[in-house]
């Protein structure tokens, strides 16, 4: 396979030297932590390499995935392959900076968190989950401006702008908005450590209240 100019082989991928992000739910969360652990644990692992391919998830789930990564003493690459949206979005700017990539033709859309209660609910409890979910957007908000370096005002006049639609952007535009920094993927082989100089750059369940961001 080649992608972004960069040859792998399948065969060569090991499960337990990366992590790879397809879903964003409490089951994913968990495995997550199994396997974060045990790359922050290992004396061969410098740098915790994350792959993203994904559409979104719960937001409970990548607050939960963000605590690990921000507490991580070693550095944690973030790797979008094609997709990564929504949470996935979120996911790819929380990496260090300096080890966020992309692949070339990658797709990456962020928008607001979003509510999920029943209609069955009561209408103080859609009103207390409106206020949860605000609250949340304001905290994702900021922790987004602090991974990509833009201000909280400059993000919420984008989204203004869009009329609080998706915004997609493509891997030039992310790296410009600060969401990655390098259009590229690092090339994975048979040990445990992501070789990040084998790079190609592109030339100029809560059921009633699951958030999905």
């Amino acid at each position: 396979y080649s992608l972004g100019g960069v040859m792998f082989n399948l065969n060569d991928f090991k499960p337990k030297d990366y992590i790879h992000i397809r879903e964003f739910d409490f089951e994913t969360l968990e495995q997550f932590l199994v396997d974060f652990s045990r790359l922050e644990a290992d004396p061969l692992v410098q740098i915790i390499p994350i792959y993203i391919s994904s559409y979104g998830g719960d937001a409970y789930a990548l607050s939960g995935m963000r605590d690990l990564i921000k507490s991580s003493q070693k550095p944690v690459s973030t790797i979008c392959l094609g997709t990564a949206m929504s949470c996935g979005a979120f996911l790819l700017a929380m990496g260090t900076k300096g080890f966020r990539y992309c692949s070339p033709s990658s797709e990456i859309m962020v928008h607001e968190v979003a509510g999920g209660s029943s209609p069955l609910v009561k209408a103080s409890e859609k009103m207390q989950d409106a206020i949860d979910t605000e609250r949340l957007n304001e905290k994702f908000f900021k922790n987004f401006s602090e991974d990509t370096g833009n201000t909280y005002q400059a993000l919420q006049e984008k989204i203004t702008e869009l009329r609080n639609a998706d915004w997609y952007l493509t891997a030039q535009e992310a790296k410009k908005w600060g969401i990655v920094d390098h259009i590229a993927t690092p090339r994975i082989g048979q040990s445990p450590q992501v070789s990040f100089l084998a790079l190609v750059e592109e030339p100029k369940k809560r059921k009633t209240k699951k958030k999905e961001a």
